[in-house]
């Protein structure tokens, strides 16, 4: 029996697979570890790091938000400005020394993954239905 050719993009599902899994990686860094990262900065009260740590998560939400009205520019522009933001984020709580930067660091990184989720939804649904999200994949 010969099988059917798959109408299924298979190449660009590698792609958009291995997008997703870097930036999984990116977001469940700093959600698991910016506790112990905050008491190795001097903070001590599990109260106060939980609190901080809500308050640099809520770029999550808030960049999902700001997705609503970003969505209809170019993916590619979109994930270069999420993988930016996180980037920058990162960069910012590598070198901080004191938990106020190591927070606003926090805070950036998570306004680029709260539009990262949406980003990789949209480019999966429309490089199967519409083929014309990034087509270079």
């Amino acid at each position: 029996m010969e099988r059917a050719p798959s109408s299924f993009p298979m190449p660009a599902w590698r792609v958009i697979l291995a997008i997703t899994i870097f930036a999984a990686i990116l977001f469940y860094i700093v959600q698991i570890q910016t506790a112990p990262a905050l008491a190795g900065l001097g903070l001590r009260n599990p109260a106060e790091i939980g609190f901080l740590t809500s308050l640099a998560s809520l770029g999550v939400p808030i960049d999902t938000l700001v997705y609503s009205r970003a969505s209809r520019l170019p993916v590619a522009w979109l994930l270069a400005a999420e993988f930016l933001l996180m980037g920058r984020g990162f960069f910012l709580m590598w070198h901080a020394s004191a938990s106020t930067p190591f927070l606003v660091g926090c805070a950036i990184d998570q306004l680029g993954a709260g539009m990262i989720l949406p980003t990789l939804a949209g480019l999966a649904d429309c490089r199967v239905y519409a083929k014309r999200c990034l087509p270079a994949i």
